[in-house]
């Protein structure tokens, strides 16, 4: 385990994957590297910083039996490395380390009034031998967990594991979007649309715990790790997707300028106009907001979809059994969000998607026509971003499955957040 604790000015990290070896396989210096970011989260771009490496004998609070102190220059991405062993190779060479287990610990100090931690990707490279186990578990000190993987040579990997996203696939199919009553403007003309390939969706609403996992931050009002992550720009949410992707070793389906790495989205403000989504590709992203709505009317197991027939709220016209929101405004009006998944589901298993916060997709607003498209993925450009569902503050006339508004991409209120998706 990666454990941190501070001490004055020096943050520790220790690794509970322990070394162990025969006096044969006394190994030369080995690679280590990381990532070091601020405790904002921005990596370190061409930062000086001290680390202190240590080789504890026989527990993570053991003795130090090898010293060693380095500067080392992150590049811009606050990745640094070093060779544990170069600096004082002499006593490296004498660690017995078939006498007992053996731990790493990393250090990072303080310098020029910065604290730096490590955070994000943590790696270990390049080890010129056998490790005694295949496959180890560590923890680091942003509570992230990794799991290292040791081969026949005695190279080191290591993946980020992260809270599973529980997914449903959600077959295409035909169905009636929008309104058939013009009293709600922006919901009319109903009309006819064609999904033709199926897709993953997420069950909940993507949690506080699954967001800060991946971002480091999380930026919710109502802090809960199993309640909706809320308070997210439309560019915090792509940017969840494509860094949720990358760690899960999937495809990336946004681009910016050209640039699939959301580190480098610097813009400010950030330009819709530079972003592309790379609908073939199976990482994660948002819904469109056609799919949002199949999805929340329950698919083709919508029990009338031969008929065109929905529900009034996504899995009962009672929106007291699916959807948190504010039932009774004038005497016990909702405060806050829930914990995802504490009412009831619709056809397809999902739930919330009447209620607890509102969803971001990826679509501009645009108004309907009556002409019936197939997979549509909004306009080319728009004035604002369409959010569906209602949330915890709404009444029931803006948690219907046909309810849509929206927002420019760069807002951030704590009614709002967002569902992931995978192309199948």
């Amino acid at each position: 385990m990666i454990r941190m604790k501070k001490m004055n000015v020096i943050f520790v990290l220790c690794f509970l994957a322990f070394l162990s070896f025969t006096k044969a396989q006394a190994p030369q210096a080995f690679k280590y590297q990381a990532v070091a970011r601020d405790l904002q989260g921005t990596p370190l771009n061409a930062k000086a910083i001290m680390v202190k490496a240590s080789i504890l004998k026989g527990s993570e609070t053991g003795i130090a039996i090898y010293t060693e102190t380095s500067s080392v220059i992150t590049n811009k991405f606050g990745l640094f490395s070093l060779n544990i062993g170069d600096v004082n190779p002499a006593n490296f060479a004498t660690i017995d380390w078939g006498s007992d287990k053996h731990f790493l610990s990393i250090e990072l100090s303080q310098n020029a009034g910065t604290t730096y931690v490590l955070m994000g990707t943590i790696q270990l490279l390049s080890v010129p031998y056998a490790l005694n186990a295949s496959s180890l578990m560590l923890s680091a000190a942003d509570g992230s967990k990794w799991n290292v993987v040791i081969d026949n040579n005695g190279k080191l990997s290591s993946k980020r594991l992260l809270s599973p996203i529980t997914m449903v696939l959600v077959e295409g199919g035909t169905f009636k979007m929008g309104n058939p009553s013009s009293t709600y403007s922006d919901e009319y003309p109903q009309h006819l649309v064609t999904l033709t390939n199926s897709f993953w969706i997420g069950v909940y609403e993507l949690t506080q715990k699954q967001y800060k996992e991946v971002m480091g931050v999380n930026p919710s009002t109502f802090k809960n790790d199993n309640n909706p992550v809320d308070s997210v720009t439309w560019w915090d949410g792509v940017k969840y997707c494509n860094k949720r992707s990358m760690l899960e070793g999937l495809p990336v389906c946004y681009s910016y300028n050209g640039d699939t790495l959301p580190d480098n989205w610097t813009d400010s403000p950030m330009d819709d106009s530079k972003i592309v989504c790379n609908w073939t590709v199976k990482g994660y992203r948002l819904l469109t907001e056609a799919e949002w709505e199949f999805a929340a009317k329950g698919g083709v197991k919508n029990k009338w979809y031969n008929d065109y027939k929905y529900l009034l709220y996504s899995g009962s016209d009672n929106p007291l059994e699916v959807a948190w929101y504010n039932s009774d405004p004038d005497h016990y009006p909702k405060m806050a969000t829930t914990t995802v998944g504490t009412l009831k589901a619709n056809e397809l298993g999902l739930y919330d998607m009447s209620g607890n916060v509102m969803e971001w997709t990826g679509d501009w607003f645009d108004n309907f026509t009556n002409e019936s498209v197939t997979n549509p993925q909004g306009p080319k450009s728009g004035p604002a971003r369409v959010f569906k569902n209602g949330s915890y503050i709404q009444t029931t006339t803006e948690i219907r499955s046909t309810f849509r508004m929206a927002y420019i991409s760069k807002s951030k209120i704590p009614s709002l957040g967002f569902r992931i998706c995978k192309t199948n």
